[in-house]
């Protein structure tokens, strides 16, 4: 959920049966007040063989970060599976740090060091600081 420019926007995931989708998804749509878009999830089997990764990037904050990152990781359909973002200002300058964090899912034609590259590819082009990482419970 966000708020941005003054209006509130917000993605949620629901499970629900298929029989009853269809009205759940006109009842959403009655809500006084709401704008509703209802997109039905692919079949997420198709992730099963993926190896998950977490992701830092920390650096100046400049425009275009998220879309370069996110752009790169699609080309290799490597799946973002959540992320987060945040500005700060820098401890010794006080200029905007921004900080990514994200859970990512590597297909199994991608090997972890390809992964890695293609990542310090970014990190050098953004003059960023990008930490790969197995999840914790791997």
């Amino acid at each position: 959920m966000v708020h941005l420019g003054g209006r509130f926007a917000g993605v949620f995931l629901v499970s629900v049966d298929a029989d009853k989708a269809a009205s759940l998804e006109s009842d959403l749509n009655e809500l006084d007040g709401l704008r509703v878009v209802v997109e039905r999830a692919a079949d997420a089997t198709h992730t099963v063989n993926y190896r998950p990764y977490e992701l830092e990037l920390i650096g100046n904050d400049r425009p275009g970060i998220i879309r370069e990152v996110s752009h790169a990781l699609a080309e290799h359909g490597v799946n973002v599976e959540e992320l987060m973002t945040e500005c700060t200002s820098a401890a010794m300058t006080g200029d905007p740090l921004f900080t990514l964090t994200a859970q990512l899912l590597c297909p199994p034609s991608m090997s972890s060091e390809q992964l890695q590259e293609l990542l310090e590819g970014i990190a050098h082009d953004l003059m960023v600081d990008i930490t790969l990482a197995l999840p914790e419970d791997e």
